[in-house]
């Protein structure tokens, strides 16, 4: 079919007075080079990630989390960090039910982990981490035909603040 199409345009040059033999021998090789390499199929050797990191403040009794009681009006430092140097970082303040969020998107590849790092401002002494991994992204991607594959994950970390009695 592509050969025929080739002849097609080839016997047409004809009518073009400017191009002379060599220029139309050059054409239809550029055209048959050009159309008969096979598409290389993309390989994304990366994961298009969307990643939120959501810190909740709760208080907290005898060292148990009370995760109906959120803390409203609590600063906190986020950052979303990939290994390799890629980072967000955001202060956020506390809703009515404890919680805030930082969100950003990365391209991970394997060995780069993505790290949410939170900590209350007011108790430095509460940070927290929590990692997100090549395999935990790779087992809920989703693909589509010549695009990176997708995964969006949110990670939580809680924050228990004690109450006084």
């Amino acid at each position: 079919m592509f050969f025929w199409g080739v002849i097609a345009i080839y016997s047409n040059l004809h009518k073009v007075k400017e191009v002379k033999m060599p220029g139309k021998i050059v054409y239809v090789l550029v055209l048959l080079l050009l159309f008969s390499c096979e598409e290389v199929e993309k390989n994304f050797n990366y994961i298009e990630v969307t990643i939120t990191g959501e810190a909740t403040v709760v208080k907290m009794e005898d060292n148990v989390l009370l995760l109906d009681h959120g803390i409203a009006g609590e600063p906190v430092e986020m950052t979303l960090v990939k290994a390799g140097g890629e980072r967000v970082d955001d202060t956020g303040i506390t809703g009515t039910e404890g919680q805030t969020s930082i969100t950003a998107k990365f391209n991970l590849y394997k060995e780069q982990p993505i790290e949410f790092i939170a900590k209350p401002v007011n108790y430095p002494d509460k940070i927290q981490s929590i990692k997100f991994t090549w395999d935990e992204a790779e087992s809920i991607a989703i693909s589509a035909e010549g695009k990176p594959r997708t995964a969006s994950k949110t990670l939580h970390l809680y924050f228990g603040i004690p109450i006084a009695n």
